[in-house]
């Protein structure tokens, strides 16, 4: 069997087709994450651009992972340990109240507003505070990259902050942002690329 592409039979009418069909058959329908369980209007968002989002505006691969994880709503927390019996209660580090799933961690959970509010008022010259909505936070921004990956980042942030019981504070994440800053400008030294941390 001779792939497209490859040998003498290969012709450029053969490879279009190819193309034609692969572009078919990646253009079905793309399955519902089950991170859309939190948000109300799973409807409306174009899961197609969420996942091509998590994978192409993190420059890391440790932050593509984490998101990747995030959409999937696979990462670890206290409502998980709790239900594999590793913990002998699911209730939040921080506020000690509700149980600490996914929604919790990233949104509903008082240091997590708290954290939310802070990273809005530091980015507030350059930006306007309403992208601090549930599914900005969750999905990314769609219309500004730049904020697409201070979220991408912050949240890893929270979530590493949160599974070692430490606390979050702004001067954390500033010192955590200089390091992806430091980490971009090594991994794009040759894509001239946007610097998205700059002035943090």
């Amino acid at each position: 069997m001779v792939l497209p592409g490859k040998g003498p039979l290969c012709s450029l009418k053969s490879n279009i087709i190819y193309k034609e069909l692969l572009k078919r058959k990646l253009g079905g329908s793309t399955h519902i994450p089950r991170i859309s369980n939190y948000l109300d209007d799973t409807e409306s968002n174009n899961w197609r651009d969420v996942y091509q989002r998590s994978h192409t505006i993190p420059v890391d691969t440790k932050t593509k992972d984490f998101q990747y994880r995030f959409v999937h709503d696979i990462l670890i927390n206290k409502y998980w340990l709790y239900k594999w019996k590793l913990k002998d209660n699911a209730k939040c580090t921080y506020c000690n109240g509700d149980s600490e799933t996914t929604e919790h961690m990233f949104w509903s959970c008082d240091k997590s507003q708290e954290f939310w509010a802070s990273v809005a008022s530091l980015l507030s010259e350059s930006t306007d505070q309403g992208w601090i909505n549930k599914v900005n936070v969750f999905l990314g921004n769609e219309e500004n990259e730049n904020i697409c990956n201070i979220v991408f980042s912050a949240k890893r942030f929270l979530y590493n902050k949160r599974i070692h019981d430490e606390p979050i504070t702004m001067l954390g994440f500033k010192l955590y942002t200089r390091h992806l800053r430091n980490l971009e400008h090594y991994v794009d030294k040759w894509q001239n690329k946007w610097d998205y941390l700059t002035d943090i």
